[in-house]
């Protein structure tokens, strides 16, 4: 519980953070299992986690997303990437295509406790750039 705390509060210093619905706070925590039946990939031990958008399922700015792996136990591996979209070599690609700045509809799994959907565009653009 002591990590939680301190990437919590480290989570603070950067930025605002979203209200988690699937845990009911503002951070998310879950064991990762060799077999899991959830519908949440990231609890799939042995799959490769692509570029994706942490602030699809919510109807709020997401400026930041920390995922840490806390603690290990009878495993070893794993690689942690922070990503600034400024850096994102492949960002004007994606960034130019037509539907990157049209208003989607995201629909949430049973796992993240959010039943309505929510509409907003994969990148956005604010006075501090591109998000």
């Amino acid at each position: 519980m002591r990590w939680v705390k301190i990437a919590t509060a480290v989570a603070h210093l950067i930025g605002r953070s979203n209200y988690d619905a699937m845990s009911g706070q503002y951070y998310a925590r879950f064991v990762v299992k060799n077999v899991d039946s959830s519908d949440s990939y990231l609890r799939q031990p042995h799959r490769v986690l692509e570029l994706h958008n942490d602030g699809t399922f919510v109807d709020e700015v997401t400026d930041y997303v920390l995922m840490m792996k806390i603690d290990e136990q009878n495993m070893q591996g794993g690689n942690s990437l922070l990503l600034h979209l400024d850096d994102w070599e492949s960002l004007d690609k994606y960034f130019s295509h037509p539907l990157a700045r049209r208003p989607m509809r995201w629909t949430a799994p049973p796992s993240k406790n959010v039943t309505q959907d929510v509409f907003h565009p994969v990148f956005d653009v604010d006075g501090k750039g591109v998000r």
